[in-house]
Parts: C-alpha cells; structure tokens; sequence
C-alpha cells in the first residue's frame, strides 16, 4: 500500500526518543496494519515498548497479538469523533479534527490557538486483554478525543472484538473490520485521581480534571478554537 501505510505519530517520533536505531530498521513497503508485521519485517519495530509512553502510576498492558503490538499509555489529539477516517482517508468529514489524523500534515503555524492553548498528548488506560487501546504502531491504538471530559463513564467506541470493557475503561464495538471506515471515539482516561495530565503543544504539561467544563475541553483539542474560561 506504499509509503509506510498506517504508521502513526508514534512511529515517526522514534528518532526523537532516542530510538533513532529502531526507526532505521524499518521497511517503509509494509503496511503496519497488514498480517506481515507479525512476521520478520515490521514486529522488531511494533513490539517494542517505551518507558517515555508507559505511564508509571498505571497497570502495564502486556502487548496483544501474540507480541506483536506494543502498547502505551499516550495519545495524540485527534479532535473531535467520531474519528471517521477511511481508507483512502475521507479529509472532507464534517467535524473538529485535532493535531493528529490520519495522513496529517499540521505544522506550528497551523495551530492558530496557540501551542500553549492546545492539547497534543493525553493519557489513556491501555486495558489488559485483546484490547487496542494504546497500541503504538496502529492508527486504531495511539489516539483520542475530545467529545467527553476525561475520565467519562461514556464507553470508548472502537472495533468490536478489540475491546475488553472495565469500570474505568468502558467500550463497546462500532466497527467491525479494517474496511469499514474507523469511525471510533476514545476519551482520555488514566488511574490518576480526579483527572488526566495533558500535554500541550508548547512542551507544557498540566493536570486536566475531570470536572472542567465540556466546553473548555472541547476548545483545547482543536488547533483553531478560541480558548474558553471555566
């Protein structure tokens, strides 16, 4: 599917976390989504964990997929859901898009808000089981979203089957397969009392709880919103 189909932000951060050796190994004419990354070319790279995305106050969800999907506890802004993305990705979808989607090309001077007024990383619970939230290398894993506050009782929507639903973790299914379009929501959730922390695009960083106004969360995660008061 060319280029290095369905990498994702995590997989283009390696050099920058100090796994410059690890992104060298990989080769861009496999699909991170396709049955051969559990096979001798993408699996070195997608099973591996990071410390830096492992969140050290929560439960380490072991890899899924017999191994070959790591898994952490960060997720890129993806807006508003549902995320809706296809393939080939539909960029004409009505909504709120984040910092990160699907063949995204935001830069800085994109981020009209400001980059100390706009969410780039939160936290999410990465579930124990065959569950693909905060999978690293796989646009259904490493994103969330900002239709609920953190930490809601609303059930994330992901692909049913990858989905073990817990107290603090509720999901249910709303997709089926890698071809129906991945119209999924994931809200930002952690074992953190009172709320989440949250990663701005200025490097700040900033304890979001769960009882700030849905409004206010709502303009943080979009690149072009004007900022609220609570």
């Amino acid at each position: 599917m060319g280029y290095g189909a369905e990498a994702t932000w995590v997989t283009y951060l390696l050099p920058y976390i100090e796994q410059g050796n690890l992104y060298s190994q990989i080769n861009w004419n496999y699909n991170f989504g396709h049955s051969d990354m559990g096979g001798r070319w993408l699996r070195p790279i997608t099973s591996v964990s990071f410390p830096v995305l492992t969140c050290p106050s929560g439960p380490h969800a072991e890899p899924v997929d017999d191994g070959s999907y790591a898994r952490g506890n960060y997720a890129g802004n993806n807006g508003l859901g549902p995320m809706a993305d296809s393939m080939p990705p539909d960029l004409n979808v009505a909504r709120e898009r984040g910092v990160f989607y699907l063949n995204s090309q935001t830069s800085a001077a994109d981020v009209r808000d400001g980059l100390s007024n706009t969410a780039f990383v939160a936290e999410i619970i990465a579930v124990s089981g065959f569950d693909m939230r905060g999978v690293l290398h796989y646009p259904e894993g490493p994103f969330y979203h900002h239709n609920y506050t953190p930490n809601s009782a609303m059930p994330d929507e992901i692909r049913a089957g990858w989905c073990v639903s817990t107290p603090d973790a509720p999901c249910a299914g709303s997709l089926f397969s890698s071809w129906d379009p991945r119209d999924f929501t994931m809200t930002a959730r952690s074992d953190h009392p009172g709320g989440v922390n949250l990663l701005f695009g200025d490097n700040s960083v900033h304890f979001a709880n769960n009882s700030i106004a849905l409004g206010v969360w709502q303009a943080i995660g979009t690149p072009s919103a004007t900022r609220l008061s609570s």
